[in-house]
């Protein structure tokens, strides 16, 4: 993203405006992992977004190639998930099956929590109550509409991740 808004910045003839943009990130991103750092919390995480229907359990974990990925690591966390192969887009289709091994730290939830496949008749009890992050409360709703895509968007992803992590909401 930051190449993107020098190239956009030096197009439009706004580079100094792209530099007091990039600055505003640069700080956000050192505010949120100083204000993370100073509560006790597991920075290894896999994340999720839910595009379920009311037939079909439908998540996508992020990669390392990812966008998200890349702004939470600025923050302080770390990805455990690691496909098998490489993802263009940075995210990969899975099965709730798929979460077996990855459910032992944190799941940061593109989804809202009263409105996700967790509390469809979906998945069935016994499966989410053996999720060590279901069982646990490890869960970390980010609402459905959460994005990191453009810098107003980003600074707005950051301060959800972080609100949600040192309240546990």
């Amino acid at each position: 993203m930051i190449s993107s808004l020098k190239t956009m910045g030096t197009a439009l003839g706004l580079e100094k405006k792209a530099d007091e943009v990039i600055s505003k990130l640069e700080t956000a991103y050192k505010d949120a992992k100083n204000k993370l750092e100073q509560k006790d919390i597991d920075f290894n995480y896999i994340e999720a977004i839910d595009l379920s229907t009311k037939d079909t359990a439908s998540l996508y974990l992020f990669t390392d190639t990812s966008l998200h990925t890349a702004i939470l690591e600025k923050i302080g966390f770390k990805n455990l998930y690691k496909p098998d192969k490489f993802e263009e887009y940075g995210q990969t289709n899975i099965n709730v099956e798929n979460l077996v091994g990855l459910d032992k730290h944190n799941l940061i939830f593109i989804a809202d929590k009263e409105s996700n496949v967790f509390n469809s008749n979906l998945i069935s009890k016994d499966v989410l109550n053996n999720l060590g992050f279901y069982a646990n409360n490890k869960i970390y709703y980010i609402g459905k509409n959460a994005s990191p895509f453009g810098p107003l968007s980003t600074l707005t992803f950051v301060d959800t991740v972080v609100e949600r992590f040192t309240n546990n909401e």
